[in-house]
């Protein structure tokens, strides 16, 4: 039977009982338990390569997840991997994050110790299984994983896994009198589509199966108030030989956060980067590439048969971006 997803592209369910949250009954500030009983469903995962269809043919799965302390609470976040092993490679994944409130475990004049910590799970899918089956034998804070790897028929929508987290302890010590806690402020980006690119009026209207080169940059502003943080991107398809036909786009994105009373940010934080990537002779799919530091990857569409105005772009996801703080 398949489970029918949501309209919107991810859709994460996270759940836990009461007893996710099981503090140690001290006198100091001692630990507490976290994740205990705590499940995410990544449902469903996007189509990255290859058509949409497994095929009836095994895969590969991968999940990878890290939890960490940003002071009021913890970020969980991670990735889920599907990939058809054998035909075309079709590929799917899909991302989760989600804010684990650490209130619920301090105790008044304490917080917990600074921890970053991750897990993972590895597993295959039988030929033709197109069921849900849970996946054991993950590793740190992966517990296990039900996943669903293929359906009969168009896989769009319809894969996914629900993933179970093993308890994590976290330790809590005091805080010094009269010291202002200053945390890392996370500001979630998640993906940005930068499509429908437009001519930069160099060459024709057409890459014409060139291998032309996709440039991909960004950059990190903060406003004069320290209340919001700007993400200034550019992207450009380049025909590197022939007329150098250009297609270009711009967009600014700007996302609010709140600092702790008397903490300022770290400037030496900011800035920007960028990357670049080749298309490919005649590649006219949507083709995933790797990023590198805000970037997580990039799927981009770089040349279409014929006339390509008004047709390609980017679809860009993003790392959180992490304010250092400081008082």
């Amino acid at each position: 039977m398949k489970k029918v997803a949501g309209i919107a592209a991810f859709v994460f369910c996270v759940c836990f009982s009461s007893t996710s949250f099981a503090q140690d009954e001290q006198a100091s500030c001692g630990a507490a338990s976290i994740l205990g009983d705590m499940n995410v469903m990544v449902l469903p995962l996007h189509n990255v390569g290859g058509d949409s269809e497994i095929g009836g043919n095994s895969t590969w799965i991968r999940v990878d997840a890290k939890l960490k302390n940003m002071g009021p609470y913890a970020l969980l976040s991670g990735v889920v991997f599907i990939q058809e092993r054998g035909g075309d490679g079709s590929r799917f994944h899909g991302y989760f994050s989600k804010r684990i409130d650490l209130s619920r475990v301090n105790v008044p004049g304490c917080r917990t110790r600074d921890f970053e910590v991750t897990g993972k799970l590895d597993a295959h899918s039988a030929k033709n299984h197109h069921g849900w089956v849970r996946y054991r034998h993950g590793s740190g804070i992966v517990n296990s994983a039900e996943c669903v790897a293929d359906v009969k028929g168009d896989d769009t929508g319809y894969l996914g896994c629900d993933i179970r987290f093993n308890a994590y302890r976290v330790k809590r010590v005091r805080i010094p009198q009269n010291t202002a806690v200053c945390n890392d402020v996370v500001v979630p980006v998640g993906r940005i589509d930068v499509t429908n690119l437009l001519h930069a009026h160099r060459g024709d209207t057409e890459i014409d199966g060139n291998n032309p080169t996709i440039k991909i940059y960004w950059e990190k502003t903060l406003s004069t108030g320290n209340s919001e943080i700007s993400l200034l991107i550019r992207v450009n398809v380049l025909e590197p030989v022939g007329d150098n036909t250009t297609f270009e786009r711009r967009v600014k994105k700007t996302f609010p956060f709140t600092l702790t009373p008397g903490c300022k940010p770290a400037a030496s934080k900011l800035g920007g980067n960028s990357i670049s990537r080749r298309g490919g002779r005649n590649n006219h799919k949507w083709t995933l590439y790797g990023g590198k530091g805000l970037l997580r990857e990039a799927e981009c569409l770089s040349d279409t048969r014929g006339d390509d105005a008004g047709k390609l772009g980017c679809r860009l996801w993003f790392h959180d971006i992490v304010i250092e703080t400081s008082p």
